[in-house]
């Protein structure tokens, strides 16, 4: 039965048998084999020798059979007669052949014992070439009966499977002058490589160091297709990540060509569709890490990676056209290989002859590219040393300019600062003077306000007691008056609105109208004294043009000695409240929300009256809000009213000139450095 499969299968290929003739011929056998794919993977050397299937073998109708990537098996079919004298060899040059199974027939014309070769099956027979691909064994020397050969083979790269038969010394001869080319071109980008090293450690410029990267990155590439580096590496690790490692390849011209090319500046938005590009590849290399079969990336990744070189290609001729002379040599080295990848799909088309050259003629190309890049780098340089010199000189010139006109200039601004120097030391003598008589006036109204306003030694006089009085400038708008009436001592605490000269103006008015009331009115209640102030200051505002808002927050205290054991404290405040401690216990009464100033009373209010009846020892303390109003601190915030009565009742144990001492320097430590915020009045006394 086998002999009857052989024979049948002799008898359909006896038509077109292919012959070596001569030991030193090399034949390209592309347009003569048969082949069948098996999708399903699932055919055997007995299912092809069956009629059905040697019926559906179809003739290769080109010079290389190619493919996209699989998943299906390819049998191929070929018909051999060795009329040399020298054993004869089928050289199938690809590297990137998962398996191959090849199928010779015995002296039975039993096809049971195929050779397994394959990229991934890591054993290396002897007649597998490590660098060019693999080299099977067809018919011993002096056997000159014609057989038939199957060959099976599988990848998951896109199918590419150049044979060619000849004897050993004439595929060695080949494979020499493969060796020597691909020599010749690793020699060129070694060179390349230690020339634009030197010109990276000697200029430090990036741009070097990547086309330091590109050269490598492509270098190892073509090394891996010539099969140079399978030398050092695992085979099958190359294979089974081949998106992986060349993704830095694509990364690599990309970036060359962003940066040599400038695009960050001439064609931002190119830059921009590179970086999408890499991120895609990137996406891809991380799946091929990831296990993702390599037939459902490589066509993928190929186009993409495709996408980056055109783009390269495409814009360096727009940049070329828009007349950057940078870009010149960058197009035409992408120009050469472009032509070489041409020649080599024209070579494999059948269009140009199958030979040495043209088969390897993107080794030619890649030099050229490699040389015309190098060419530009330093072309590039040169350019941008001419136009740094040209820079220099026109710096050098415009500084030139620069001192001259600055010469010319500070001749003329010394005569004007002289001019207004002269202007300017007669204008500082005149606001001198002013501000000294603006001064003098101060501190003249500041001797009236002082006559004016009771010294801390009168109160003294009938309790003991303390006045923190602090001004912010110079003059206050804080002030304290002082009656004594027998039995009635009248004492009351302003703060009026302002500060400086215009707030001590306010202070005389309240004096004058409290003077008025007390003195000459005779009204000693602090509830009538209150009351009646709103209508006195409209009064002695009244010809001022429109509404006056100016006035004064005020408390006012009577204090009343009842009998030698008991004393009337009264408190009426307009928006000044009432701090007092009784019983070692710190109490407050509020004053009205109503301030006193120059607009129309109102009939309907009057200030609320408060009394305490004292027989016992009793602090009270009548305020501005000038304390608790400074900023300063850590954080430079407000003191706040809630820290200065905590303050004011941790005192109040101490005698009253120590509780004086303590919010002195309270308030001097918290201010620090800062600007007074307003004037500060403190009247602190013990009945």
């Amino acid at each position: 039965m086998i002999f009857l499969v052989y024979n049948i299968a002799m008898a359909q290929n006896s038509e077109s048998p292919i012959i070596l003739k001569d030991s030193k011929e090399l034949l390209v056998i592309g347009q003569q084999f048969d082949y069948l794919e098996d999708k399903e993977l699932s055919l055997s050397i007995k299912d092809i020798l069956s009629p059905e299937k040697q019926a559906q073998f179809a003739r290769n109708d080109n010079i290389l059979f190619t493919r996209p990537a699989t998943k299906s098996a390819y049998w191929f079919r070929l018909t051999f007669q060795n009329q040399t004298q020298e054993d004869a060899w089928l050289s199938v040059t690809t590297n990137f052949a998962s398996y191959i199974d090849f199928y010779a027939p015995d002296s039975l014309g039993n096809y049971t014992s195929p050779y397994l070769i394959g990229t991934m099956r890591p054993e290396k027979p002897e007649y597998h070439n490590i660098l060019n691909g693999f080299w099977l064994p067809l018919s011993r020397a002096g056997d000159t009966q014609t057989k038939v050969y199957y060959v099976r083979m599988q990848s998951h790269l896109s199918f590419e499977a150049p044979m060619q038969i000849g004897t050993f010394q004439r595929l060695r001869y080949e494979n020499q002058l493969a060796d020597n080319l691909t020599a010749f071109f690793f020699g060129i980008m070694l060179i390349m490589f230690l020339y634009n090293i030197y010109l990276y450690i000697s200029t430090q410029n990036h741009i070097y160091g990547l086309y330091l990267f590109y050269l490598v990155m492509n270098s190892l590439a073509s090394s891996v297709l010539g099969g140079y580096v399978l030398l050092f590496f695992d085979q099958v690790v190359l294979y089974q990540y081949y998106v992986a490692w060349h993704t830095p390849v694509a990364i690599s011209t990309g970036l060359f060509c962003i940066y040599y090319l400038e695009l960050n500046k001439y064609l931002p938005t190119i830059k921009k569709l590179l970086y999408g590009f890499f991120s895609v590849l990137i996406v891809f290399a991380i799946l091929n890490i990831l296990g993702v079969n390599l037939v459902y990336l490589v066509d993928y990744f190929h186009n993409v990676g495709l996408g980056v070189y055109l783009i390269c290609l495409l814009t360096s001729f727009y940049l070329v056209f828009k007349g950057h002379r940078n870009a010149i040599f960058y197009a035409i080295g992408w120009s050469f290989l472009v032509v070489s990848i041409a020649v080599g799909i024209l070579t494999f088309s059948g269009v140009f002859p199958f030979n040495i050259f043209t088969v390897n003629s993107f080794y030619f190309g890649h030099a050229m590219e490699v040389l015309l890049f190098s060419i530009a780098l330093a072309d590039k340089m040169k350019l941008t040393t001419k136009e740094k010199e040209r820079s220099q000189k026109a710096l050098l010139e415009q500084t030139q300019k620069n001192e001259q006109l600055i010469r010319e200039q500070n001749t003329v601004l010394e005569q004007r600062v002289e001019e207004r120097t002269h202007e300017l030391n007669a204008t500082l003598q005149m606001v001198a003077k002013q501000r000294d008589d603006i001064i003098s006036s101060i501190n003249y109204a500041l001797r009236i306000q002082n006559a004016i306003i009771p010294k801390e030694s009168e109160l003294q006089q009938y309790w003991d007691s303390f006045v923190l009085f602090r001004p912010r400038d110079i003059v206050s708008g804080d002030f304290y008056w002082l009656a004594d009436k027998g039995k009635h001592k009248v004492l009351a605490v302003g703060d009026c609105t302002g500060h400086g000269v215009s707030g001590a103006f306010m202070t005389m008015i309240g004096n004058t109208i409290l003077n008025q009331i007390v003195q000459d009115y005779e009204i000693y209640s602090p509830d009538k004294i209150l009351n009646l102030m709103p209508a006195l200051l409209e009064k002695t505002l009244s010809h001022a043009e429109g509404t006056v808002k100016d006035g004064m927050d005020i408390s006012i205290l009577a204090i009343t000695s009842l009998d030698s054991s008991k004393t009337k404290v009264t408190y009426v405040g307009a928006m000044n409240p009432l701090y007092y401690i009784e019983n070692q216990e710190f109490k407050i009464i509020k004053a009205d929300k109503k301030p006193i100033d120059g607009r129309k009373a109102d009939d309907n209010f009057s200030y609320r009256k408060h009394e305490i009846i004292n027989q016992n020892r009793l602090k009270l303390y009548l305020c501005s809000d000038g304390f608790q109003d400074q900023f300063g601190g850590e954080k430079d915030r407000k003191f706040m009213v809630k820290k200065f009565k905590r303050l004011l009742f941790e005192i109040s144990e101490h005698p009253m000139s120590t509780q004086k001492e303590i919010l002195e320097k309270t308030f001097d430590d918290w201010k620090g450095n800062q600007k007074q915020t307003d004037d500060v009045l403190v009247v602190g006394i013990e009945i």
